[in-house]
């Protein structure tokens, strides 16, 4: 990853961090938040020009990631999607100062009623891969392969798989 300057247009900086290509990433003015090939996410910071955490749990490349920030700035939830079908919320634990998965769960893929493929015993991991993530005061979305948005809205009662997001949108402080 390279850190430029728009004022001089020199690069100030150049980090490495994934041992895989960098898949997705977000930029919040301090932070850098990314997912990569090598199947973990990062958290970098800028200012002070170093890496914050390393997150480990995806088995496939995390493509999509989202970072939750508090008044002062501070990253309080990350959200990542992955190729493994999979969306995990990390939280950093106050006493130890580790991000560890608060919450996860599998997508159950993103195909149309019509489109669904019948089910020939295999996994079918492509159908289920999370391509982007997204979290709002009152929402959170995703996507992936297939013509499908999938929109939990936390403002109506969510399905049983998905109660947990109620509660997770009041841990966010976002509903």
């Amino acid at each position: 990853m390279c850190i430029w300057s728009l004022r001089t247009g020199q690069m100030v900086a150049k980090v490495k961090l994934h041992q895989k290509g960098i898949a997705c990433l977000e930029y919040n003015g301090r932070f850098v938040v990314s997912g990569s090939s090598d199947n973990t996410a990062r958290i970098f910071d800028v200012v002070q020009r170093k890496e914050v955490a390393c997150l480990k749990g995806h088995t496939n490349i995390v493509r999509s990631i989202q970072a939750v920030v508090d008044d002062n700035g501070e990253i309080k939830t990350i959200i990542s999607g992955s190729y493994d079908g999979s969306v995990r919320f990390w939280e950093k634990v106050p006493a130890s100062g580790e991000w560890q998965t608060q919450h996860q769960f599998h997508i159950g893929g993103f195909q149309a009623h019509g489109d669904v493929q019948p089910d020939d015993g295999a996994d079918n991991l492509a159908n289920k891969r999370v391509f982007s993530v997204g979290v709002d005061t009152n929402r959170f979305v995703c996507s992936g392969q297939g013509p499908v948005i999938r929109v939990w809205d936390t403002r109506t009662k969510p399905p049983p798989s998905q109660t947990f997001l109620r509660g997770l949108w009041q841990s966010l402080g976002l509903g």
